[in-house]
């Protein structure tokens, strides 16, 4: 177990001079989280920094995260890598779910990955993104929408073992199944499909066929 200082995190360093700039720069230009929430506060070396928003008064987040991983992810627009880490300490405020109102959405798919970030780059990359998907697009946000409201709802806020709570936990466990089965059977198709392409070798004597 190597401590986080060997990765270039210390939890006792604080922001320096223009990071809550980068910061506020980063986050506004999401529109779509701009405004939902009113702040972003970030816990940094013990000390609050926050990022005011033009969303709905007292509907914010708390982001608790070294220096380091933060101001990396922001650099680099990785921002999913912090929020799949498992270490930055998430604290919601007036809201439920990092997917509600598209916050996971709108800071690491649409502006990460696909560098939409206003509402009109937004609206036409998700009307392309349906022209490709089909059907498997409006299945795909039910599903994500139906598994994220069973964790953190149902089995967050009912009576541990009650019989209600067992029956969510069940339903999300197949659903989380189901959804691993399928991004297997995705990843083997995607893998079969690449190698199709690649010319085949006979016994390393270098001629195709």
């Amino acid at each position: 177990m190597h401590p986080p200082e060997d990765f270039g995190d210390n939890w006792s360093d604080s922001l320096e001079r223009g990071d809550l700039a980068k910061l506020a720069d980063y986050f506004r230009s999401r529109e779509l989280v701009r405004d939902y929430l009113s702040f972003i506060n970030f816990r940094v070396g013990g000390s609050d920094n926050i990022v005011s928003l033009a969303g709905t008064k007292g509907r914010g987040i708390t982001f608790e995260v070294p220096r380091n991983s933060l101001m990396t992810a922001v650099d680099y627009e990785i921002f999913d890598d912090l929020l799949i880490g498992n270490f930055m300490k998430t604290t919601l405020h007036k809201f439920d779910s990092l997917y509600d109102g598209d916050f996971n959405f709108a800071v690491t798919k649409f502006g990460d990955n696909g560098r939409a970030k206003t509402h009109r780059e937004v609206d036409a990359y998700l009307r392309e993104y349906r022209l490709r998907a089909g059907a498997d697009w409006y299945y795909h946000r039910l599903y994500e929408n139906t598994l994220d409201r069973v964790r953190s709802k149902a089995i967050a806020y009912l009576p541990r073992e009650s019989s209600t709570w067992r029956v969510a936990y069940q339903m999300y466990r197949m659903l989380v199944a189901s959804r691993l089965s399928r991004d297997h059977t995705s990843l083997i198709a995607l893998l079969a499909r690449r190698r199709a392409l690649l010319p085949r070798f006979c016994c390393g004597t270098g001629a195709t066929r």
